[in-house]
C-alpha cells in the first residue's frame, strides 16, 4: 500500500525590523522600489515550500519570463528585482535553481497531524463545559446543577480572555508604536531622496554644456589658500533639521560606519564648513558637492593600499572638507570630479 502524503501549511514571516534592513531601504530608493520590494515578497511567497529555492523548468525562454508569467507581472520588472537581490546578497544562482538567501529563516510550517492535535485540543476544552469540576470539595460540587458549573468554567474563560485581551492590546500598542517609528524613518529618506534629485538636476543642468573629457589629467594648478572660516556663535547655526537629515543620509550612503545624529559640536563644525564654502542659501548643494568628491576618491572610501578609514570628524576638519571639494583626493585618470 503506498504511504498518504503528508500535508504540510506554510506561511510566511516578517521580522520586525525588516523595513529598516539596509538591503530593503535600497530597493525603495529605486525608481521602482515598491514595485520591486512587492515582487520580491512574492517570489519567497512563491518558494515558500521547497525552502527558499526556484527552479528554472525550461518552459520559456528565461527564467525571466517564467517568473514573469507565474506572477503576471512585467519580465523587466522581474529582471530589475532579481538583478539587485544578487548584487544585494537577498538571491544566488546554483545553474537552474535561484536560491533567496533570506526567506529560509522566514518560512514557518506546520504538517496537518499537527493542525488535528490543536484542533483536538480546543474541542476537548469545550466538552469539559459539560463534566463537573471538582476543586477539593466534592460535597459541595456535587449539589450544584451541570449547568451551573459549566457557567463556572465560562466565568473564568470569560476572565481568562479579558487578561488575554489586555495582553494583545499593549502587544498591539507596541507594534502601532514601531510602525510609527519606522514611518519616521522612511518620511526622512524620502525627503533626503527628494532633496538629492533636485540637487543632481541642477548639476546636471550645469554640466550640460561645460562636460569634462574622460581620461584626462587636469594640468598642474597652485589653489589660493583658503580663507579662514568666519567666527560664529554656537547658537547662530543657519543649518536647517533638513539639512542635517540630509548629511547624515548623505553620509550612511558611503558605505561607512552608520550615524544616527550628529552632536552639537559636529552641527557646529558642519555649519561652519557649510558657510565658508559653499552657498549660503543652497546648504543642500553644498553638502552634496563634498559627498560627490569623497565618493570619487578611491582613497577616500579605502580602495587603495594601505587603507584609508574616513572618519566622520575629520571631514568637519575646515582644512580637510576644502581639500576634499578641490580634488585633492580625486583619482583624476579614472573620475572626472
Amino acid at each position: 500500500m503506498a504511504e498518504s502524503k503528508v500535508k504540510k501549511y506554510y506561511w510566511l514571516k516578517l521580522k520586525e525590523g525588516f523595513f529598516r534592513e539596509r538591503e530593503i531601504k535600497k530597493m525603495l530608493k529605486l525608481d521602482n522600489g515598491l514595485a520591486c520590494l512587492i515582487v520580491y515578497q512574492r517570489l519567497m511567497l512563491l518558494a515558500m515550500n521547497s525552502e527558499g529555492y526556484l527552479a528554472y523548468e525550461g518552459t520559456e525562454e528565461s527564467m525571466f519570463e517564467q517568473l514573469a508569467l507565474e506572477l503576471d507581472e512585467d519580465p523587466d520588472l522581474i529582471e530589475e528585482t532579481i538583478d539587485f537581490c544578487i548584487k544585494n546578497g537577498l538571491l544566488e544562482i546554483d545553474g537552474d535553481l535561484y536560491l533567496l538567501t533570506r526567506a529560509p529563516e522566514l518560512i514557518g510550517s506546520e504538517s496537518e497531524s499537527a493542525e488535528r492535535v490543536r484542533k483536538h485540543r480546543k474541542i476537548k476544552q469545550a466538552l469539559q463545559c459539560n463534566t463537573t469540576v471538582t476543586d477539593g470539595n466534592e460535597s459541595e460540587t456535587d449539589e450544584l446543577p451541570p449547568e451551573t458549573n459549566c457557567n463556572t468554567e465560562k466565568e473564568k474563560e470569560k476572565d481568562s480572555d479579558l487578561d488575554s485581551e489586555k495582553d494583545s492590546d499593549s502587544d498591539l500598542n507596541k507594534e502601532r508604536e514601531r510602525d510609527l517609528d519606522l514611518d519616521s524613518d522612511l518620511n526622512i529618506d524620502l525627503q533626503a531622496q527628494q532633496l538629492e534629485k533636485i540637487r543632481l538636476a541642477k548639476i546636471a543642468e550645469l554640466n550640460k554644456y561645460n562636460k569634462p573629457e574622460k581620461g584626462l589629467v587636469p594640468l598642474v594648478h597652485e589653489s589660493a589658500p583658503l580663507p579662514p572660516p568666519p567666527p560664529s556663535e554656537k547658537n547662530d547655526i543657519s543649518l536647517s533639521d533638513e539639512d542635517i537629515k540630509y548629511f547624515i543620509h548623505s553620509w550612511n550612503n558611503l558605505g561607512v560606519e552608520p550615524i544616527k545624529e550628529l552632536s552639537q559640536k559636529q552641527i557646529q563644525k558642519l555649519d561652519e564648513n557649510v558657510k565658508q564654502f559653499g552657498d549660503e542659501q543652497d546648504h543642500v548643494d553644498t553638502i552634496g558637492y563634498l559627498f560627490d568628491s569623497i565618493t570619487d576618491s578611491s582613497y577616500l572610501l579605502g580602495e587603495t593600499e594601505p587603507k584609508f578609514n574616513l572618519m566622520l570628524n575629520w571631514v568637519l576638519v575646515s582644512e580637510n572638507w576644502g581639500k576634499i571639494i578641490i580634488g585633492d583626493y580625486c583619482n583624476w585618470e579614472e573620475s572626472t570630479c
